[in-house]
């Protein structure tokens, strides 16, 4: 007997594996976003406290492995060919700007944080899609979203910035795009704000310094569909704060190495 806990699709009522990021029906194709709970199987697993990893280890640090999907079980090396994977890097402070343009894995140059002015999330989820749109359309996206504060523009003269940024998230996730959001704590990060962004609780992560690249690896691998055993294109948009609260602490150096690391461990996969 099966162990596995099967999704049932909200559209059609088909069983679909646990990992399923799409409805197995070919007469569907439905996109679990999270709404019910049907996440990724690694972040749909871990609780808040377990997203929340101390400097000084007093939390387990989860683990970058699991199983092989069972429907893997079995089969030739030949048919688990890894789909095209192609990453883009986007930072956004006043404005959003492409800091990596769309390129497979093994073209991505290495990233630097450029800290300034203020934290307009709108724009960086906007832009964010419109390379998706642009490049890669018919691939799942997948947008990791890193903050240490909230929106401070992005409404206009007379519109609310979080709202903004609440609005572009729905409509990139809409579109059937994922995202996942990593906050850096400290006096102004809005944790509930990060949650509202992410498809689902479960991806929604919480860092301390000292842990950054932990949790940022972590909900890369969270979020990466052919991990398990999904096929087809991937597109991965790492959408980075760059405001100037990002020059604070140890932050920018941080962060340049939370972005470095997830995209070595992309390559690994």
């Amino acid at each position: 007997m099966n162990s596995q806990r099967m999704i049932v699709c909200g559209k059609c009522g088909a069983e679909n594996f646990p990992q399923a990021f799409r409805c197995q029906n070919k007469n569907c194709n439905e996109i679990f976003d999270g709404s019910a709970g049907n996440s990724i199987v690694l972040g749909r697993n871990v609780t808040r406290s377990s997203q929340s990893i101390r400097a000084n280890g007093s939390q387990r640090t989860p683990s970058f492995h699991a199983p092989l999907p069972a429907e893997w079980i079995g089969r030739p090396p030949a048919v688990r060919q890894r789909p095209e994977v192609k990453v883009a890097i986007v930072g956004f402070s006043d404005e959003a700007v492409v800091r990596q343009e769309p390129v497979p894995l093994g073209q991505v140059r290495a990233y630097f944080l450029r800290p300034d002015a203020s934290t307009n999330e709108a724009a960086g989820l906007r832009l964010a899609g419109d390379l998706w749109k642009q490049y890669m359309p018919r691939a799942r996206a997948s947008f990791l979203y890193l903050s240490d504060g909230e929106p401070t523009s992005g409404g206009g003269f007379f519109g609310d910035d979080k709202e903004a940024g609440l609005q572009e998230a729905q409509t990139v996730k809409q579109m059937g795009a994922r995202i996942a959001t990593i906050g850096v704590r400290g006096s102004t990060m809005d944790f509930d704000h990060l949650r509202s962004i992410a498809s689902t609780p479960a991806l929604a992560f919480e860092a301390e310094l000292g842990g950054i690249s932990r949790v940022f690896m972590h909900a890369t691998q969270s979020m990466t569909s052919h991990r398990w055993g999904q096929t087809g294109a991937e597109f991965v948009v790492f959408v980075i704060d760059e405001s100037g609260s990002m020059e604070e602490d140890n932050k920018k150096a941080e962060v340049e190495e939370a972005v470095n690391a997830s995209l070595a461990l992309l390559r690994s996969l």
